[in-house]
């Protein structure tokens, strides 16, 4: 997959099916739309995730008719691959339908932080905080583990690190206990925000074992921004 191009995937759906895809990303930093048939797009997803763990779609078809999967990415020199999975097709139960209006209030909240303004990152704040709330009683603990991560990092950005701390902490046992990839991002920010609070032995032993798990995934990225924090 080439910076500027795109693979298309048919996706069939009846009215009433619920869809959760996931994309792997593998040294590939991918984004991903959904398309209705007549080309409108329904959702997107380009998670501040990087290059490596899941992007994903969970969608429930208003409509009988052939939608359409987009991938991008806007890496300058992909080198990595991504692996696409449909995790679950079928009718939509009540529960399939809570976790695609979540999806979709990650991506309000996704939008909004683009913005990146200090307005903006308050209601995103609120959004993500909002599709938490719906994927942990889910049992989705990639999604919390994001909703949760993604808040962090904009607290962080807005200069509240007391308030990032307790969130990124509350963040890692979702990913821990998943032994994703997103470990050590939320390790290295978690250290940022005790960094800031003044506790710099917490920090380091953060920042060290960010570095480590970077380093084990062959982020190159993740280890030079850890690196960079250690001094």
């Amino acid at each position: 997959l080439q910076r500027g191009a795109r693979h298309v995937y048919r996706v069939p759906l009846e009215a009433g099916q619920f869809l959760y895809l996931t994309a792997q990303q593998r040294a590939l930093d991918i984004g991903l739309r959904l398309l209705a048939p007549d080309g409108a797009l329904l959702i997107s997803a380009d998670t501040m995730n990087g290059s490596f763990g899941i992007e994903r779609i969970a969608f429930v078809a208003p409509a009988t008719g052939d939608y359409s999967l987009e991938v991008s990415t806007g890496s300058d020199r992909p080198a990595g691959r991504y692996a696409l999975t449909v995790a679950v097709l079928r009718v939509a139960t009540p529960e399939d339908s809570r976790h695609a209006a979540a999806e979709k209030t990650y991506a309000d909240a996704e939008a909004l932080r683009l913005q990146n303004t200090a307005d903006a990152r308050a209601a995103a704040i609120a959004k993500y905080r909002e599709a938490a709330a719906t994927f942990q009683p889910l049992g989705l603990r990639y999604e919390t583990a994001m909703a949760l991560f993604s808040t962090g990092i904009l607290q962080l950005t807005g200069g509240d690190a007391r308030g990032a701390a307790v969130t990124l902490g509350a963040a890692l046992p979702h990913a821990r206990a998943l032994d994703d990839p997103l470990v050590p991002s939320v390790t290295n920010a978690l250290g940022g925000a005790h960094d800031i609070l003044g506790d710099l032995t917490a920090a380091m032993a953060q920042y060290h074992e960010a570095l480590a798990g970077f380093r084990s995934l062959g982020n190159r990225n993740g280890e030079a921004n850890a690196l960079n924090n250690i001094g």
